[in-house]
């Protein structure tokens, strides 16, 4: 049982590292700027974050291996853009910011 929730907290990590990586890929490639390695590192600690956060949530109030499959692929994809949100958040943020000072 400790082994589902393991692959489970796993698996929604790396797929709200995926979500914050595909964020920043997409401003990147909209902006023609040079890449920056620093910017998409900080997109992958979000998504991995928010990863965790969207695992860790449901498992205080019930086990994630309760939840269906339907459950869990609705988790996995809310988990996904949940972390690309984020990250666009930050970064709509950090712009603004940026043209204020």
């Amino acid at each position: 049982m400790f082994s589902i929730i393991l692959f489970e907290l796993i698996l929604l990590t790396v797929i709200g590292a995926a979500g914050g990586l595909l964020s920043s890929w997409l401003a990147w490639n909209v902006k023609g700027v040079r890449f920056d390695v620093h910017k998409h590192a900080n997109a992958i600690i979000i998504g991995i974050l928010t990863g965790m956060g969207a695992a860790l949530a449901p498992a205080t109030v019930a086990h994630l291996s309760e939840l269906d499959a339907a459950g869990f692929y609705i988790l996995m994809i809310f988990t996904f853009l949940a972390a690309a949100g984020i990250d666009r958040f930050r970064e709509s943020l950090a712009n603004s910011n940026a043209k204020q000072s």
